[in-house]
C-alpha cells in the first residue's frame, strides 16, 4: 500500500470514526437513604413472563457482543470525547440499537478501517496505534491541512 492510499484509509477510518457520540458530564444524584424503621423482606420474585419482560438489545456490528455494559459505555464516552460529539449524533436516544442515525453506520466505517490499519502497521506496537483522536483531535470532522508526504508527494 503507498503511503498516500494509507493516508487516505486513516483519514477514511478517523472520520466514520468521528461520528460517534460524546458523553453526559453530569453528575450522579446520589441515591436516597434507606428508611430507619425496617422493612419487610419482599417475596421471591418469580421469574418474568417472556412477552412482558423488558429486553435490552444490543446492535453490536463492529464491537464484540462480549463487550460488558461498562466497558462499552466507557468506550463509546472515550470516542465521544474525541470526536467532539455527543450521543444523539450517532444514536437515536430512545433506542440506541437502532439504526437510524447514518453517522453510526459511518462510525462503523470508520472503526474498521482503524482495526485494519492498526492490524496491518501498528499490530506490535500498542503506543503508535490509530485512535479516533489521532486525526479528529476532539472535532466532528478533521481538519483539512496540505502537507508533504515522505516519497516527496502533496495532498
Amino acid at each position: 500500500m503507498t503511503s498516500k492510499a494509507a493516508f487516505s484509509a486513516i483519514v477514511l477510518a478517523l472520520f466514520v470514526a468521528a461520528s460517534c457520540g460524546k458523553s453526559d458530564d453530569k453528575p450522579r444524584q446520589s441515591s436516597p437513604t434507606k428508611p430507619s424503621t425496617p422493612q419487610p423482606t419482599p417475596a421471591k420474585p418469580t421469574a418474568p413472563d417472556a412477552s412482558t419482560a423488558p429486553v435490552k438489545k444490543r446492535n453490536l456490528k463492529v464491537l464484540p457482543n462480549t463487550l460488558s455494559k461498562k466497558a462499552l459505555k466507557r468506550l463509546m464516552k472515550r470516542q465521544a470525547k474525541a470526536l467532539g460529539m455527543d450521543c444523539s449524533d450517532c444514536h437515536d436516544t430512545d433506542d440506541f440499537a437502532a439504526d437510524t442515525e447514518p453517522a453510526k453506520k459511518v462510525a462503523r466505517k470508520m472503526m474498521t478501517m482503524v482495526d485494519e490499519l492498526n492490524g496491518k502497521f501498528f499490530k506490535d506496537d500498542d503506543a503508535k496505534k490509530l485512535t479516533c483522536f489521532t486525526c479528529h483531535q476532539g472535532k466532528p470532522k478533521p481538519d483539512q491541512q496540505k502537507g508533504h508526504f515522505a516519497d516527496g508527494h502533496t495532498h
